[in-house]
Formats: C-alpha cells, sequence, structure tokens
C-alpha cells in the first residue's frame, strides 16, 4: 500500500478504536501514537500520551463514531490528514470535529505526533 493509502486506513480505524475502546484499540493507540504526542481535546484541554490512553474506555459516550479523511499530504517521512470525525449520542444528536493530524514516519511506521481536535459547527438534533 502506498503511504496515501496507509494513512488514510490508519485514520480511519482511529475513530473505531475510540469507540471500541476495549485491550486491542488501547493496544493499537500504544502503538500509532508518539511516545511525544501533543493532542488538544475539542474542549482546548492538552494531553500527553500516557493521558489521552488512560482516557480510552470501553463505554463509550456516543452511540456511534465515524471519520471521513478530507486531506493527506505526505513530505517525506512527515504527513499532515485532516479528518472530519461525525459522533451520534445516545439521544441521536450528531456533532462533527475537525481533527488536524501530524505523523511522522520510523522503523514503527507511522507514528502521530500531534493531533488538533476542534468542534466543527452546531450540533445537529436528531430527526
Amino acid at each position: 500500500m502506498s503511504d496515501d493509502e496507509v494513512l488514510r486506513s490508519l485514520n480511519i480505524s482511529v475513530a473505531d478504536w475510540e469507540q471500541r475502546g476495549d485491550e486491542t484499540a488501547v493496544a493499537r493507540f500504544d502503538e500509532i501514537l508518539s511516545d511525544d504526542l501533543l493532542f488538544r481535546r475539542a474542549n482546548g484541554e492538552v494531553v500527553d500520551k500516557t493521558t489521552f490512553i488512560a482516557g480510552v474506555s470501553p463505554h463509550s459516550p456516543f452511540a456511534d463514531r465515524t471519520s471521513e479523511v478530507l486531506s493527506v499530504q505526505v513530505l517525506g517521512k512527515n504527513a499532515l490528514v485532516i479528518v472530519m470525525v461525525t459522533t451520534t449520542d445516545p439521544q441521536g444528536v450528531a456533532s462533527q470535529f475537525r481533527n488536524v493530524r501530524a505523523l511522522t514516519h520510523s522503523d514503527q511506521g507511522w507514528q502521530i505526533r500531534f493531533w488538533f481536535n476542534e468542534r466543527w459547527g452546531a450540533p445537529t438534533p436528531a430527526h
């Protein structure tokens, strides 16, 4: 697979791992998150890898979470990926979050070093 295909697949999987929150998901996050990760949550809180992984839980606050990769730019061993994540809460209210992820490639493969998450627009009530 090309770097573009690998990065698209990896970034789509992130939402699935966050939603599942099981041991396999935690193990995947441990692999793909850089040890020096900086992650900005949609609420503005900035956390590191250890704190992010500690917050991964099989009890997601969302009934559903999906991702759409909007763009992938690869420059050598670095990449910038922009992803739109859509969440649906148990009452059916959908929210969108724009995620900007900077990754580097090493012997371990692609790893997310910087991840900026922000709410994108107003929540959409259930119909």
